[in-house]
């Protein structure tokens, strides 16, 4: 696999998260999922978003899809936290 193929996976990877996080954001904003939750859960995959470029140019698959997946963690906690709130918020407190 060349650069330039990492690069288009790269991109399809990040539209993937930012297609799914503005759906499970809406759920969250409509609600009216608890606002200190919701901010925690998207700084984290912000920060998620934001280290996954190293491990991708490094092609690290582990550290990688680790990053991955605990953005997407976070994105559908966003979701699942405010649809099912008296199961899912006492994880988080």
């Amino acid at each position: 696999m060349g650069a330039p193929d990492t690069l288009i996976d790269f991109q399809v990877h990040r539209w993937e998260s930012a297609i799914l996080a503005v759906c499970c954001f809406f759920v969250g904003i409509e609600e009216k999922l608890t606002p200190s939750l919701f901010s925690e859960l998207a700084a984290l995959l912000l920060i998620c978003r934001l280290v996954y470029p190293l491990p991708y140019a490094l092609d690290v698959d582990l550290a990688r899809t680790q990053v991955w997946l605990t953005g997407l963690y976070a994105t559908i906690m966003v979701a699942a936290c405010a649809l099912y709130p008296e199961t899912m918020q006492p994880l988080f407190a």
